[in-house]
């Protein structure tokens, strides 16, 4: 085994019959650099089952004297199984040992994936370093990706879309219309509001967004909803393509005046393209727009809402606990763990999660691990590595979580959605008297439903 360093800080561990002393040297060389990296190797842990007694005592010395080294500058171990899995139990003793390491073990199916996750486990980490959207990645031809810092005066940010002939959303002077933005992108967009509202569709990519004091995870074919005047802001890793519908005050008052997650059916989605302001409104006619906009009003009130959204305290203690555990969601330490390190107690975490998100410390957890799944499952990656990157002792345990929060598997959840069938405990009706899916007789049986639609006063 050798190391191939030619795309740093994407470093490959390759299979060429080296003796392990020489792989250490040229670890302890890789360290010396003294520069965040992220190791690639398809020598699957199951083949440590061939080192010799000496070989494994050799290898603990080393990985003792550098640990603090390993800690600081390797962001995560991603090996790539091929096409014969790790077994659950090489997967649980990696888990252990990478908290012991202090970096991320990791599994992808192929190398391709493996540099791909690699890349983003490295701009995550520049992000959470800087604490701003100046994190960028570059292509350096012959060399694969590279991590660094944007130059300060050209700050790289998400171009809030451009409407010609105006100069914000709000000036353009129709009542509905639609818009896609699309961008490659690393950061944070600034805290904004319009006084329109607005419907964000990410046709591809994932969309992490702040508002109304919470943190909303959108995956692929789904869509937040933002009413007037809500301050936002969206955080993205990679490539993100976003159809962005706007909608006057006065035509969203009759919707829901909060935030949320909703499923894009394949006719929203298409209304909503109908609408598109580069299509004259002169061409389209009035008559014809004012028809689209009352069909389209009427799909979205009748719209589910999921139950993605994370409620974020405001209790210092509470702030350091929910982004230890949002860094690090594998931990899964009890509320007296988190006490000690964070200084309350039991009772005092219990009662402050209860009353700063309206929810339990083991339900947060769970509805953390919800949006960081459904990410994870619109990226296209195996409920097995969701299951083991989230801390679950078995891929069983985790199906179980997700199947009682959102009433589906995670395989067959964004199928089951998009054909009505998901029925999870987590969503309830809003509406008088009806629910998605349902006969009126069955509404009252069926409290797990949110209806885009705005609250009775």
């Amino acid at each position: 085994m050798f190391l191939d360093d030619t795309r740093f800080p994407l470093v490959f561990a390759r299979e060429e019959g080296q003796s392990p002393a020489s792989i250490l040297v040229e670890l302890e060389a890789l360290l010396n650099r003294q520069a965040p990296f992220v190791l690639i190797t398809d020598h699957s842990p199951d083949d440590h089952d061939t080192e010799t007694a000496e070989e494994r005592r050799e290898k603990a010395l080393f990985f003792k004297r550098t640990r603090d080294r390993f800690r600081k500058y390797c962001r995560a171990m991603i090996v790539i199984e091929g096409k014969k899995p790790t077994s659950a139990a090489v997967r649980l003793a990696a888990a252990t040992a990478s908290k012991a390491l202090g970096f991320s073990v990791l599994f992808e199916t192929d190398e391709r994936r493996a540099a791909a996750r690699g890349v983003l486990v490295l701009l995550e980490f520049a992000c959470r370093i800087i604490g701003s959207s100046r994190a960028s990645m570059t292509c350096r031809k012959g060399l694969g990706y590279a991590v660094g810092l944007a130059d300060p005066d050209q700050e790289k940010r998400v171009n809030f879309p451009q409407i010609q002939g105006f100069g914000q959303v709000d000036d353009v002077p129709r009542p509905v219309f639609s818009l896609i933005t699309e961008t490659t992108f690393v950061g944070e967009t600034q805290p904004h509001h319009h006084d329109k509202a607005q419907l964000m569709c990410v046709i591809g990519g994932v969309l992490t967004m702040q508002a109304a004091g919470g943190l909303w995870t959108v995956p692929p074919h789904c869509a937040m909803w933002i009413p007037s005047g809500v301050s936002h802001a969206g955080r993205v890793a990679g490539h993100i393509k976003i159809l962005n519908l706007y909608i006057d005050a006065d035509l969203a008052a009759a919707l829901d005046p909060d935030c949320g997650i909703l499923f894009v059916q394949p006719f929203l989605r298409e209304l909503i393209l109908r609408l598109d302001c580069a299509t004259p409104a002169a061409a389209m006619g009035r008559e014809r727009e004012a028809r689209l906009i009352a069909v389209l009003l009427d799909e979205l009130a009748t719209a589910t809402l999921e139950p993605i959204h994370l409620p974020m305290p405001t209790d210092r203690r509470l702030q350091r606990l929910t982004r230890a555990m949002i860094e690090h969601p594998d931990q899964r330490f009890t509320i007296d763990e988190w006490g000690a390190r964070v200084g309350a107690s039991n009772r005092t975490l219990s009662r402050l999660f209860q009353q700063e998100t309206g929810m339990s410390f083991l339900r947060w957890r769970q509805q953390l691990h919800i949006g960081l799944a459904l990410r994870r499952l619109g990226e296209g990656q195996s409920v097995t590595n969701i299951a083991c990157d989230l801390g679950y002792d078995s891929v069983s345990a985790f199906i179980s979580m997700f199947k009682r929060m959102l009433g589906t598997t995670p395989a067959r959840y964004f199928e089951d959605v998009a054909t009505g069938l998901a029925e999870g405990n987590a969503r309830r009706t809003l509406a008088r008297g009806a629910a998605v899916g349902h006969d009126a007789a069955e509404a009252g049986a069926a409290p797990n439903i949110i209806l885009l639609k705005k609250r009775p006063v």
